[in-house]
């Protein structure tokens, strides 16, 4: 019964997509881009954010997201998460509808809530949130070094896509024996890898809302990615890269 539930609830909302609503003049035929709102008064941006990212497929996801977006298959997720029944992943999707500069969200969980579109796509208001238009990092102009406020991991940027990190990746060693010390006895083990904290170059892509690292031993991590949008998208003061800010060293 609760998973044939969760299908009508699937149905219902993909079904709502605006895709079939007609275009209203001067409103836009799609949303797209994850946008930021702070808590009221906390002009400094030290309390938790809100995000909204939006889809041009029609679907609306609450919360920062924890992958890159490029290639990202929204309903797939969508589906995935609605049919887990946890509440939490749940909570996260919706669609969006649009008429004119106003708009509608419903979520699976319920939940409605209107939109203000009239400066978008610089912002969308919800709640009584200004939301904010995020970087997503295509063409973005990044050099120099940016250092983590959550612990010692930094990365430093150079001309044409290299860069060099220490702390996002683990460098490791694969394979083989290595010593290691248990007490004062150092005893010799046998393990698939050995990972370091040091720093570690290679070239980097960047859009979409996505890092991807392209290391030297052919491994390519990748990670969500978004920026506080400047005017001339050049050195941002402040990056995001799995959700964790890394701000530009003087």
């Amino acid at each position: 019964m609760k998973s044939l539930a969760m299908g009508v609830l699937i149905v219902a909302l993909a079904s709502s997509t605006p895709q079939n609503m007609a275009q209203q003049p001067g409103s836009p035929a799609q949303l797209s881009g994850v946008f930021r709102a702070q808590p009221p008064g906390d002009t400094a941006g030290v309390g938790p954010s809100f995000f909204l990212a939006f889809f041009p497929d029609g679907h609306v996801m609450r919360g920062a997201p924890d992958v890159g977006l490029a290639g990202y298959n929204a309903a797939y997720q969508m589906n995935l998460d609605i049919r887990s029944g946890i509440p939490t992943r749940v909570w996260r999707w919706g669609v969006y509808h649009v008429s004119g500069q106003q708009g509608q969200l419903d979520f699976a969980n319920r939940d409605s809530v209107a939109i203000d579109l009239k400066n978008y796509p610089r912002t969308v208001e919800a709640v009584g949130l200004t939301y904010v238009l995020l970087d997503p990092g295509d063409g973005l102009g990044l050099q120099g070094l940016y250092q983590s406020t959550k612990d010692s991991s930094a990365i430093s940027f150079q001309p044409g896509s290299m860069m060099t990190q220490q702390g996002i990746v683990a460098n490791c060693v694969s394979g083989g024996q290595h010593f290691s010390y248990g007490g004062s006895v150092p005893s010799m083990t046998s393990a698939a890898q050995l990972c370091l904290d040091k720093a570690s170059s290679g070239g980097y892509r960047l859009g979409s809302y996505t890092i991807q690292f392209v290391m030297s031993d052919s491994t390519t991590p990748t990670f969500s990615f978004w920026a506080d949008l400047t005017q001339d998208r050049v050195n941002p003061p402040a990056i995001y890269i799995n959700g964790v800010k890394f701000v530009l060293a003087n």
